[in-house]
C-alpha cells in the first residue's frame, strides 16, 4: 500500500485541494438536501390542505342536500300526503285525492329542482299502499321495480330516520335502462307518532360533483377521486374510472397522521394525499406527481447540481493547474538529477525563476559543475596513476630475476649438453619483447596467453619444474582483445606464494571460457592456499607481505572497473592447505575499437 508521504507533490496537492472541493460541495449538497425535504414537507402539506378542503366542500354539499330530506318530516302537507292511507279511500274520491296530492307533491318538487339544478330525481316511496311520488328527467318507471330489492333499503331502515349516504349505483326505477346515480336516503316517519310511513331518496348525478372539486384553487395539476363505501369511484377528472373499483392501492390507508405515501399512479411516481369524510364516509384522495409538486424545486436542484459541477471541476482544474506549477519545476529537477546519477554531468536544470525552487535549480547547475571538473581531474590522476602503476608491473621482472634466469641457462648448458638452451633463450626473448611494449593497453588473448607460456616456462626452470602447467583456452577467443597483463599477477601470486610447501605434486591450471556475455579467466592452483582476511586485503589493496604481490592485483582491477565497470572484475576463493581458484570475468571484446 502506498503511504501517503511517498506519494509525488502534484498528487499531494490534488489531493489536498480535491478534497477540499469535494468537503465543499458535500456540506453544500447535505444543507441542500435538508432544505429540499423542508420544502417537500411543505408542498405535501400544502396538498393535504387542498385534499381537507375538497372533503369539507363535499360534506357542506351533502349535508345541505340532507336537510332536504327532512322536510316531508316538518312541512305538513307532504306528512300527511304519504302518510295517508288510500285503501280507505272511496273509488269515486281516489282520483280527486290523487290528482290533489300529486299536484301539491309535484310542485314540491319542482321547487327544489329549481333550488338544486345538479338533481337527477326525487323518489318518496309509501310503505303502505306502495304510492310512489316521483320528480326527474325521466317520467318511464319500471314496473318491475322492487323497493324492497334495493342494497341501500335495509341501511335506510336501519338507520332509523338518519341520512343515509348511497355511493355510485343505477337507479333501477327508470325505464327502458337504469342511470348512474349517487343518492341521499332518509327513512321517512309520521309527526308526533313517528311511525314508519315511507322512504325518501334524492339522487344526482355523479359528474355533478365536479363543481365541489373546482371550488378548490390549486396552482397544481391534482387528480382528485372521491370513491364510495364500497371502493368505487363517484368522481374523477378521469370520466372513465366513474363507477370502476379502485385500485386497492389507493384505499382503505387506514390514515394515520402521515396521511400521505409515494405510489406508483398510471406509471408515474407520485404522491398520494388520502382523506375520509367522517360525515358521508367516503374517501377523498388526491394524486400528483412527484415531477408535477417538485418541478419547481427540481429545476433549483438541477441548477445547484450543475454549479456544483462546475465548482468541482474548477477546483480540481486550479489543483491541477497549482500543483503542476510546484511539480513540474522539481520533476524537471528530479530528472536531471537521476542523469546525473547515471553519468550524464551535461544534464543542467533550464529555470530562470527567483523563487525557492529557482535558487535550488541554480545551485545543482553549479553542484554537477564542479563534480564533473572534480571527475575529470580524477580521472586524469587515475589515468596518470594506471599508468605509472604498469610501467612498474612491467618493470617487476627486474635484473635480479634476469641474472638468476640467465644463471640457470648457463648451468643447464654446462650439466645437460644445451638441450634446452634454444627453447629457454627463446622463451626469455619472447617475454622481454613482450615487457617492452609499454604503450598498447590492449592486446590479443592469444598474445597474452603465449606470454604467460613463456613465463610460467622460465619459472619452471628456476624451480626445476615442481609443478605442472595446465593450459585450457577456448580457440574460439584467442583472436578477441584484453587488457595486458591481466593474468600475469595472478600467475606469480600462485607460483612464489601458493606452491611453496613440500608437495612436489604442484600444478597451476590456466582455463578460458567462452560466456554468453563475457569470457571468465581461471587461475587455479593446489598450493598452500590463503586465509579470507589475507584474501580481503588482497581485495582492498592493503596487503603488505613482499611475497604477495598485492599491489599488482589491486591493479588489475582498478583497470578492470575503470575500463569495463562494476560488472566486471575479479573474485577469489581460496581453502588453506587445499588450494585457490581466481576467477577472472571481462567483456567480449572483438576489436579494439568497441572499447575505444
Amino acid at each position: 500500500m502506498i503511504r501517503y508521504k511517498d506519494l509525488s507533490i502534484r498528487k499531494k496537492l490534488v489531493y489536498l485541494y480535491g478534497t477540499l472541493v469535494i468537503l465543499l460541495v458535500g456540506l453544500n449538497f447535505i444543507f441542500f438536501h435538508i432544505a429540499i425535504n423542508s420544502y417537500k414537507e411543505n408542498m405535501i402539506a400544502s396538498t393535504k390542505l387542498v385534499n381537507d378542503q375538497v372533503i369539507n366542500n363535499l360534506e357542506a354539499f351533502f349535508s345541505n342536500l340532507s336537510k332536504t330530506t327532512n322536510i316531508p318530516y316538518y312541512d305538513y302537507n307532504r306528512n300527511n300526503t304519504i302518510a295517508k292511507k288510500y285503501n280507505g279511500i272511496s273509488s269515486n274520491q281516489l282520483d280527486k285525492v290523487n290528482e290533489l296530492d300529486y299536484s301539491d307533491t309535484y310542485d314540491f318538487f319542482n321547487k327544489l329542482f329549481s333550488i338544486y339544478n345538479y338533481l337527477e330525481s326525487i323518489y318518496m316511496y309509501q310503505f303502505d299502499d306502495g304510492v310512489v311520488f316521483r320528480e326527474g328527467y325521466n317520467y318511464y318507471k319500471d314496473s318491475r321495480y322492487m323497493l324492497e330489492e334495493e342494497e341501500w333499503y335495509d341501511k335506510v331502515i336501519t338507520a332509523n330516520g338518519e341520512e343515509v349516504f348511497i355511493g355510485i349505483h343505477e337507479n333501477e326505477q327508470l325505464y327502458p335502462e337504469g342511470a348512474p346515480v349517487v343518492s341521499v336516503a332518509r327513512l321517512l316517519k309520521k309527526t308526533y307518532t313517528n311511525d314508519h310511513v315511507g322512504i325518501i331518496v334524492i339522487n344526482m348525478y355523479p359528474d355533478k360533483l365536479d363543481q365541489i372539486v373546482k371550488q378548490v384553487n390549486t396552482a397544481f395539476n391534482l387528480h382528485h377521486m372521491i370513491i364510495d363505501e364500497n371502493n368505487r369511484v363517484i368522481y374523477s377528472d378521469n370520466e372513465n374510472l366513474i363507477g370502476e373499483a379502485v385500485d386497492h392501492n389507493l384505499v382503505n390507508k387506514g390514515y394515520s397522521s402521515v396521511n400521505y405515501e409515494k405510489v406508483n399512479y398510471q406509471g408515474e411516481d407520485s404522491i398520494l394525499i388520502y382523506g375520509e369524510s367522517k360525515y358521508t364516509g367516503w374517501q377523498v384522495v388526491s394524486v400528483i406527481a412527484e415531477d408535477e409538486l417538485f418541478k419547481d424545486i427540481n429545476s433549483v436542484l438541477l441548477l445547484i447540481l450543475w454549479v456544483d459541477v462546475i465548482l468541482v471541476a474548477i477546483g480540481m482544474l486550479s489543483a491541477l493547474l497549482i500543483a503542476q506549477s510546484f511539480y513540474s519545476p522539481i520533476k524537471t529537477l528530479d530528472t536531471s538529477m537521476r542523469l546525473v546519477e547515471e553519468g550524464d554531468f551535461k544534464a543542467f536544470v533550464e529555470n530562470d525563476s527567483q523563487d525557492e525552487i529557482g535558487h535550488l535549480s541554480q545551485t545543482f547547475n553549479h553542484m554537477i559543475q564542479q563534480v564533473e571538473s572534480l571527475i575529470e581531474q580524477r580521472t586524469n590522476e587515475a589515468e596518470e596513476k594506471r599508468v605509472a602503476e604498469l610501467n612498474a608491473l612491467q618493470s617487476q621482472i627486474n635484473p635480479h630475476f634476469m641474472y638468476n634466469t640467465l644463471n640457470v641457462i648457463k648451468w643447464m648448458a654446462k650439466m645437460q649438453g644445451a638441450e634446452n638452451i634454444t627453447q629457454s633463450l627463446d622463451q626469455f626473448i619472447h617475454l622481454l619483447n613482450f615487457c617492452a611494449k609499454t604503450k598498447v593497453e590492449f592486446i590479443t588473448i592469444g598474445e597474452e596467453i603465449r606470454f604467460i607460456e613463456s613465463y610460467v616456462g622460465l619459472l619452471r626452470l628456476r624451480y626445476y619444474n615442481r609443478f605442472d602447467i595446465i593450459v585450457d583456452i577456448d580457440e574460439k577467443i584467442y583472436d578477441y582483445y584484453m587488457i595486458k597483463f591481466l593474468l600475469q599477477p595472478f600467475v606469480e601470486n600462485a607460483i612464489f606464494h601458493g606452491l611453496t610447501g613440500s608437495n612436489n605434486n604442484y600444478y597451476l591450471k590456466i582455463i578460458a571460457d567462452l560466456m554468453e556475455d563475457a569470457i571468465v579467466f581461471k587461475v587455479i592452483d593446489n598450493g598452500i592456499g590463503i586465509d579470507e582476511y589475507t584474501v580481503e586485503d588482497i581485495m582492498k589493496g592493503e596487503h603488505k607481505q613482499k611475497s604477495m604481490n598485492a599491489i599488482g592485483i589491486r591493479n588489475v582491477l582498478d583497470r578492470i572497473k575503470l575500463h569495463h565497470g562494476d560488472n566486471y572484475g575479479v573474485k577469489i576463493e581460496s581453502i588453506l592447505g587445499e588450494g585457490t581458484a581466481i576467477t577472472i570475468r571481462i567483456p567480449i571484446i572483438k576489436n579494439v575499437v568497441d572499447e575505444e
